[in-house]
C-alpha cells in the first residue's frame, strides 16, 4: 500500500503550505485527497484551520509543514492544540537526512526539530527511514485521537520522497489505554458521593471521546452542577450546566474554596487553578484528594480509557439518593450576580445577543481574543444550539479566522468575531476561503483603533496601543467580500441585509465613546 492510499483510508483532512520539501507529497495527491486538502497562506493558518476538523468532525487532521520557518511558524498552533486537547498529526518535513545537525549552511537548517515541540506535544518522533515511519504512523493517529493531543513527527525531505511511493502493509493499529483500576474507581465514587459541593468540570476532551451523555447522566442522577471550558460550553444542554469558568461563577481561587470536590473531565490541568489537590487520570480527569497550594503537586497520574471509566462510575453512583440541589442553585444565583455586575461595566449584552440570535442554530461561531470576544463569551446563550470556538488557554490573536475558514470547508455556516488587531494577523486567509468556494463566512470586525484589551487594562498612555486602521471597505472589495458597517444599535438589521444578499461579507462595527469598554483588570483571575 502507498502512503497516499493510507491517507485516503484514514479519511484525514490535510492542511499545508507548499514548500520545496513537501513537493513529493503535493505532486502525488490523489483526486480524492485533493478534495480533503486545504492549501493555506500561512502555517499558522494551517494549524488553526485544522482545529475545526478536531472540534466539528472529531477527526485527527494532518498538517504538513516545510523546513525552517514553515516548522517554526506552526509552533503557536501546536501549543494551543496541546493546551486545549485537540488532536492532530503535525509532520515537519526537514532538510535532507545527511545534512541534519551537520551545520554546513544548508538553507532552512534547523537540525532535528523535536526539541521545539517536546513541551507542547503528546509525543515527538524523528524518523530516518520509510520503514520506521510506516511502523509508527498508525499508532500515532490512534493515540492522538484517544488522548486528545497533537503528535509531532520530524521527517527528512528525502525520506518523505521514499514514503510517498513506499509499499507497506496497513496494520490498522488499535492503540488503546488501559482501564482504571477498581481502587481508583472506588475512590472517585466515594468522594463524589460524600462531597457537599462537588462540581463536574468538562472540557473539549470529553467531547472528543463522546462522553457528554454519561456526564449529563451522572450530573442529573446526583444533582451535581456542570461547569465547562469555553470550547465545550455549547455541547452541553443539561439543566445543571451553569456556564463556564470564564463566566466568573467565582474567581478561580474562590471556586476552589467553595467546591470540596472537582471532577475535571477532558480538560488540561492548567484549566483548573484552585486550592484543591488532584488525582489526574487520562490527562484530563482530575479528582481532588487533599488541600494543597496548587493542583500540580502531589498528583497521581493514571492513563485509562475515559469513556469506560465514566460509564463504570455512573453504574456505581446511579442508585444513590440525589443530594439537595441547593448547591446548583447557589452557583446559578452567583453567576447571575456576576453577569449583572459585568453588564454594569459593559453595556453590550443586547449587542452580543442580537449577533448570536441573528444566525441559525447550526452556526459555528469562532471568537477571537478581543474586548467583544470576552463579552461574547460572557453573554453566550448556551441553549441557542450554536457551537462556539474560543481560545481560552494558549490565547493568540488572529486564531479565530483560520478556524472559521476550516469550519467553512466542512460546509458549516460560520461567523467569525474578531478585533481589528486580530485581523491584522490573519486577514489574507479570507483568500483561502475564496479559493475553496467557502465564501459564506460572516466576518464581524470590531474596530476601536487600538489593542483594546491591553489598553483598557494598563493605566498608562493609551496612545502606545493605537492602531492605524485600514479602509475595511476597500480591503473587503479587493478580496471579493461584500462590506457592511454598523454602530452596534442597528447590527441586527445590518446582519439581516448581509445574510439576504448572500456570499461572504465583512461587517465593521465601529465602537463609539458612549459604549463603555470591558475592563480586563477588574476581571482577572
Amino acid at each position: 500500500m502507498k502512503f497516499i492510499e493510507y491517507l485516503e483510508i484514514k479519511k484525514t483532512d490535510i492542511h499545508l503550505v507548499p514548500g520545496n520539501h513537501t513537493l513529493a507529497l503535493v505532486e502525488n495527491l490523489s483526486d480524492l485527497l485533493k478534495q480533503r486538502t486545504t492549501i493555506w497562506r500561512t502555517e499558522q493558518g494551517a494549524g488553526y484551520g485544522a482545529f475545526a476538523n478536531s472540534i466539528l468532525s472529531l477527526s485527527v487532521p494532518t498538517v504538513f509543514v516545510t523546513a525552517g520557518p514553515g516548522i517554526t511558524n506552526i509552533v503557536t498552533a501546536v501549543a494551543q492544540a496541546y493546551n486545549e486537547k485537540l488532536p492532530m498529526i503535525v509532520i515537519g518535513v526537514n532538510n535532507w537526512l545527511n545534512t541534519l545537525d551537520k551545520r554546513i549552511g544548508t538553507i532552512h537548517e534547523l537540525g532535528r526539530t523535536n526539541y521545539l515541540f517536546e513541551p507542547i506535544s503528546l509525543q515527538t518522533i524523528s524518523v530516518s527511514s520509510a520503514e520506521q515511519f510506516c511502523l509508527i504512523i498508525d499508532e500515532c493517529y490512534s493515540k492522538a485521537k484517544l488522548i486528545g493531543k497533537p503528535i509531532y513527527i520530524d521527517i527528512p525531505s528525502d525520506v518523505l520522497d521514499q514514503i510517498v511511493n513506499f509499499d507497506y502493509e496497513y496494520t490498522n493499529s488499535n492503540y488503546s489505554i488501559c482501564f482504571a483500576g477498581e481502587d481508583v474507581l472506588e475512590k472517585c465514587a466515594d468522594a463524589l458521593l460524600k462531597a457537599k459541593h462537588p462540581v463536574l468540570l468538562c472540557g473539549i476532551g470529553a467531547v472528543q471521546v463522546n462522553c457528554i451523555n454519561v456526564i449529563e447522566s451522572i450530573s442529573n442522577s446526583l444533582e451535581i452542577p456542570i461547569v465547562s471550558t469555553l470550547n465545550a460550553v455549547s455541547f452541553f444542554d443539561s439543566k445543571n450546566h451553569i456556564g463556564t469558568l470564564w463566566d466568573r461563577i467565582f474567581s478561580r481561587s474562590e471556586f476552589g474554596k467553595q467546591s470540596d470536590y472537582i471532577l475535571a473531565i477532558g480538560c488540561d490541568m492548567g484549566a483548573l487553578d484552585t486550592a484543591n489537590g488532584a488525582l489526574h487520570i487520562n490527562d484530563g480527569l482530575i479528582i481532588s484528594t487533599e488541600k494543597v497550594l496548587l493542583p500540580h503537586y502531589n498528583n497521581i497520574s493514571v492513563i485509562c480509557d475515559l469513556s469506560n471509566f465514566l460509564l463504570r462510575l455512573y453504574e456505581k453512583t446511579k442508585n444513590h439518593d440525589k443530594r439537595n440541589n441547593s448547591w446548583v442553585n447557589i452557583l446559578k444565583d452567583e453567576r447571575k450576580k456576576q453577569l449583572n455586575k459585568f453588564q454594569e461595566q459593559m453595556n453590550c449584552s443586547t449587542l452580543i445577543w442580537n449577533i448570536q440570535h441573528s444566525y441559525p442554530k447550526e452556526t459555528f461561531f469562532c471568537v477571537d481574543v478581543c474586548l467583544e470576544g470576552f463579552a461574547f463569551i460572557h453573554f453566550w446563550d448556551q441553549f441557542h444550539g450554536a457551537k462556539m470556538f474560543a481560545s481560552h488557554t494558549y490565547v493568540n490573536l488572529g486564531s479565530s479566522l483560520p478556524v472559521a475558514v476550516g469550519a467553512s470547508r466542512l460546509r458549516r455556516k460560520t461567523v467569525c468575531i474578531i478585533g481589528d488587531g486580530g485581523l491584522a494577523y490573519c486577514g489574507f486567509e479570507l483568500l483561502t476561503a475564496l479559493k475553496y468556494n467557502c465564501a459564506n463566512i460572516g466576518l464581524i470586525v470590531f474596530n476601536n483603533g487600538e489593542f483594546g484589551t491591553i489598553a483598557e487594562s494598563a493605566k498608562i498612555d493609551k496612545k502606545i496601543y493605537e492602531l492605524e486602521s485600514p479602509n475595511y471597505a476597500m480591503f473587503a472589495q479587493s478580496i471579493g467580500f461584500k462590506y457592511y458597517s454598523s454602530v452596534g444599535a442597528d447590527i441586527k438589521e445590518v446582519i439581516e441585509v448581509a445574510e439576504n444578499n448572500g456570499g461572504g461579507y465583512l461587517l465593521e462595527v465601529v465602537r463609539d465613546e458612549k459604549t463603555p469598554l470591558f475592563n480586563l483588570r477588574d476581571w482577572r483571575y
